[in-house]
């Protein structure tokens, strides 16, 4: 049958009711902008609002920025669907019975959400806080699903028949499925997502606080956070110049710290007396200890003199004679009060002994004395300090002598051996810069310097108006870029090893998920203990041994390995987890073509780089998207190990709410990172040609 001959089937009737339908789409636009804006009308605290800055806010806290949008977007697409449908536009009348059909069965899901929640709360309510139905509510939606309902019934029966203007593709048959299956997501996707980072979004507006009273004063304050905290500058910073014209220049010297290690004559280590150091029992050994017990009659009644006070302040009551049986070790001692045998913990000084004389005792340091303890006391004695550093200065054979400042003795690593810090002195000629603040003025008033570097021969500085936001982004950001590159490139290796088959691959498979399983707070607290530079600090303990470093290195302290001790903590909890998103991506590429392959002669180089890379481009996308939302908004892993030494953007938005209790300000952050996640994710999509696969 032609397509005349199918227009002239089209009855009056079918076309009236077509045409009603379109009218019913014009009615529904101009209705749904009708209503919302009678609404509005009627809002007193919108209408009654003093000024016009409150104005906006009580409409924003009444209605966000969703309900405007998402109304107007209907009205405009409700008006184009009646203009579209009157010329019987046979695509239009596929998107409207799709429309129709959700309008029923929405305005039903809504009657009985109105009806639940009248239900339940006249339940627990008094008599007098009892809701009663909104009937007009109820009706009202009953007509507008039973109207939609008919047109959708109609319109399923007639669509292809009376609609015959244009062609409807395959194409457009799948995106209306598609959005059919999709429309209770977005739907869902509005209320738990969408609406949250709205209200976020309209609290960086105002000038709210955070834990502020209830009749606190609100004010809508446009973009001044947004303004505040991404307001920056860079400033050309040109030179002091002389009467000549030249640039001003001065003399500085730089310190310089280089770590080094000595011998050190213990004869004159021996020479220091102990007596004068201010130091306890654990500063010697066990043996040396229980020999001075025994020979020394001074030591054996201070010792118990020491005991015994330290007994009674700790029962809080007197107790009888007290005799020192032996020193168990370093600074526990075994006594007998009253026929009972008992250890005490001895902390005082042997300055603090009473009576003590060791005038013609010798204590050799290195026979006698814990090395633990001689590191101890060194730093905690201001004596033994200065001692040991007019030692190290006596014996360290400086070369180019008048370039040392200082020699800081660190710790004994022997007691033949001592670390010690050379600070030298580099003296070099430097340019003199103006100073912005008093070069610009008042321009400059509320802006702090982020950054200063030299290009082409300038002095730039980079400024901003919160400068420790510009400084967390920074930290962030490179923090963001070295994990997500490592955990992808060890993830790849250790998800292409896991995917070949050997003896133990399950259990292989099950172990690397291992520290993604462990919880970030206390891996991180792990890690810290093991990266202490103390004897309890296994890394630097492993990496002395193997010679890698000479002395300890404080990771956390030191602010050159900080950012990359967090890089370092991060990758290893959660490079399981990108492995595992790769593995899985692994799984679907087919066996065959790698056989294939095989049998053409391409070497397994070949087949990563052609065939393997390629097919996990998908994959791929998706486990940067995920570690580098993750990454960006990393908060514990700083928080724990660093807290205010280095700060992210996380970390500072928790520390802006909770501290300053600027509520509006930490939202602007909040959306501010939510951007700078959202355009990450699009570079991946574009990056990796995932849009067009």
């Amino acid at each position: 049958m032609s397509e005349n001959k199918v227009k002239r089937d089209v009855t009056e009737q079918e076309k009236m009711i077509a045409n009603g339908i379109a009218g019913l789409f014009g009615i529904l636009g101009i209705g749904i902008l009708i209503a919302f804006i009678y609404s509005v009308l009627n809002n007193t605290n919108v209408t009654e609002a003093e000024t016009q800055n409150r104005m906006i806010l009580e409409f924003l806290d009444g209605y966000g920025l969703l309900i405007p949008l998402i109304v107007f977007g209907l009205c405009l697409t409700f008006l184009n669907f009646a203009r579209r449908l009157f010329a019987r536009d046979i695509i239009t009348s596929g998107w409207a019975q799709l429309t129709l059909f959700w309008t029923m069965v929405f305005s039903i899901i809504i009657i009985f959400i109105h009806i639940f929640q009248v239900l339940t709360n006249n339940i627990s309510a008094q008599a007098g806080d009892r809701l009663s139905l909104n009937f007009g509510l109820i009706g009202g939606l009953i007509v507008l699903g039973a109207v939609t309902g008919a047109a959708w019934w109609w319109l399923t029966k007639n669509r292809e028949h009376v609609y015959t203007t244009g062609e409807e593709t395959i194409a457009s048959r799948e995106s209306l499925v598609a959005w059919n299956l999709l429309i209770p997501t977005v739907a869902v996707m509005l209320l738990v997502a969408a609406r949250p980072l709205e209200r976020t979004f309209i609290g960086s507006l105002t000038d709210r606080t955070f834990a502020g009273a209830a009749d606190q004063e609100v004010n809508f304050i446009g973009v001044a956070n947004y303004t505040r905290l991404l307001g920056f500058r860079l400033d050309n910073v040109d030179c002091v110049r002389t009467d000549a014209g030249e640039c001003e220049t001065r003399v500085v010297e730089n310190e310089i710290e280089d770590p080094d290690s000595i011998s050190v004559d213990l004869d004159s280590i021996a020479a220091l007396e102990p007596t004068t150091l201010d130091v306890g029992l654990d500063f010697f050994t066990s043996e040396t200890l229980n020999n001075l017990l025994a020979e020394n009659e001074s030591f054996a009644t201070s010792l118990a003199t020491v005991a015994k006070a330290t007994i009674e302040e700790e029962t809080g009551s007197e107790v009888g004679d007290v005799e020192v049986l032996s020193i168990v070790e370093t600074n526990i001692v075994e006594v007998s009060v009253d026929g009972e045998t008992r250890e005490v913990l001895i902390s005082d000084r042997l300055t603090d002994f009473e009576g003590l004389d060791l005038s013609d005792v010798d204590l050799n340091y290195a026979d006698n004395v814990e090395l633990a303890g001689l590191n101890t006391y060194r730093i905690r004695s201001r004596t033994i300090r200065e001692q040991l550093e007019a030692i190290t200065l006596g014996e360290y054979d400086f070369e180019n002598n008048a370039e040392i400042d200082d020699v800081a003795v660190t710790g004994f690593d022997s007691f033949d051996s001592m670390n010690v810090t050379v600070t030298r002195l580099e003296v070099e000629d430097e340019v003199v810069y103006e100073n912005l603040r008093n070069s610009l003025g008042d321009t400059y008033r509320n802006f702090a310097s982020v950054s200063t570097f030299n290009l082409f021969g300038n002095r730039w500085v980079l400024s901003a108006r919160d400068a420790a936001f510009y400084t967390a982004v920074g930290n962030t950001l490179f923090f963001t870029f070295f994990t997500v590159i490592a955990e992808l490139i060890l993830g790849l290796i250790i998800a292409m090893a896991v995917n070949t088959k050997f003896p133990g691959q399950g259990l292989m498979r099950a172990a690397m998920l291992v520290p993604w399983a462990i919880p970030t707070v206390v891996s991180a607290k792990l890690w810290e203990y093991m990266l202490l530079d103390n004897r309890t600090g296994v890394i630097n303990d492993i990496l002395i041994r193997t010679g890698i470093i000479d002395s300890s290195i404080s990771w956390f302290a030191n602010a050159d390995f900080r950012i990359w001790s967090l890089i370092f903590v991060d990758v290893w909890k959660t490079t399981p987890f990108m492995a595992l998103l790769i593995l899985a991506g692994l799984q679907t590429i087919p066996s065959d073509i790698y056989e294939a392959a095989d049998v053409d002669g391409a070497g397994p180089v070949r087949q990563f780089f052609s065939m393997t890379l390629p097919l996990l481009r998908p994959t791929i996308a998706v486990a940067l998207v995920f570690r580098t939302l993750d990454a960006i908004r990393a908060f514990d892993v700083f928080e724990v190990l660093l807290g205010r030494q280095l700060q992210s953007m996380a970390t500072y938005n928790q520390f802006v709410l909770v501290e300053t209790q600027e509520f509006g300000y930490a939202s602007a952050i909040g959306v501010t990172m939510f951007v700078i996640i959202m355009v990450f994710t699009v570079i991946y999509v574009r990056a990796l040609g995932v849009d067009t696969d």
